[in-house]
């Protein structure tokens, strides 16, 4: 049925992958936002239950704008749909270290996970040193083991030895959603303008983010309402003001009641 209605154009832009319909208006136009590991997107698993979370796409620009072609193949307001191709993922280094952790009788709660993964970010001394005050265990012992899974970006591969290169993630998990039903009212990261999503994986899974659990079926329209006029500090200080207008939805219903009050 999917495959006999909609045809697709090659994308423009990396988060771009428009499908058009073949009988209908030109305007009908399904979007998939491609979240997936080469482009760094993805979410990797913090626990069995959990995630680091996704970026859903930029609450700036054309999101607002709606009928601008800048950086989108076509205007966000010819779009009919928009869909998230999430991609849940296990990080290797993580996953073995886990495994060989348990293995030692170290229990690993998701705090120490947290910690596990900074390390490996930055295996610097402070961070060991975090690590290692949070166990309460010898886990120093293990040191030597753990950094062997440090991945060495400097090394180089020919093709002799490509086959050694250690695949950097494994346990695939796909899903397609619709974004609005996966987003929360927080950035998705704390440098660019983007909107996040929920870390828990069911509720990525069974789209139940944080608007369709407020809103029900009317939660998209909330969703568009909240995130074109969302402020950051450095918004809010352009525009001369103390403080973005709302920082959360709780903030955003007395924001919205002020209007009301103040007609």
């Amino acid at each position: 049925m999917f495959r006999e209605k909609w045809s697709h154009f090659l994308p423009e832009f990396i988060a771009d992958l428009p499908l058009v319909a073949r009988h209908t208006s030109p305007s009908k136009i399904a979007i998939i936002y491609d979240l997936t590991i080469p482009f760094g997107i993805g979410s990797y698993r913090i626990t069995e239950n959990s995630v680091n979370g996704m970026t859903l796409g930029a609450f700036t620009g054309y999101f607002r704008n709606r009928s601008s072609y800048k950086n989108a193949l076509f205007p966000y307001e010819h779009y009919e749909k928009h869909y998230v191709l999430g991609v849940i993922y296990s990080r290797s280094d993580i996953d073995s270290i886990t495994q060989l952790l348990t293995a030692q009788g170290f229990k690993l709660t998701a705090a120490k996970r947290k910690l596990l993964i900074t390390y490996m970010n930055n295996a610097s001394d402070e961070n060991w040193e975090l690590l290692t005050g949070a166990y309460h265990e010898d886990v120093a012992d293990y040191r030597l083991e753990i950094d062997s899974y440090l991945v060495d970006e400097l090394e180089s591969y020919n093709l002799d030895n490509f086959e050694s290169i250690v695949s950097v993630a494994r346990n695939f998990e796909f899903f397609v959603q619709e974004k609005w039903r996966l987003a929360v009212d927080r950035p998705g990261s704390g440098n660019t303008k983007n909107i996040g999503s929920e870390t828990l994986v069911r509720r990525l899974l069974n789209e139940e983010g944080l608007f369709f659990r407020e809103y029900g079926a009317n939660g998209e329209a909330e969703f568009d309402k909240y995130w074109m006029q969302y402020q950051t500090k450095d918004m809010a200080r352009a525009l001369e003001q103390d403080e973005p207008i709302y920082r959360n939805l709780h903030t955003f219903r007395q924001w919205l009641a002020s209007l009301q009050n103040n007609k």
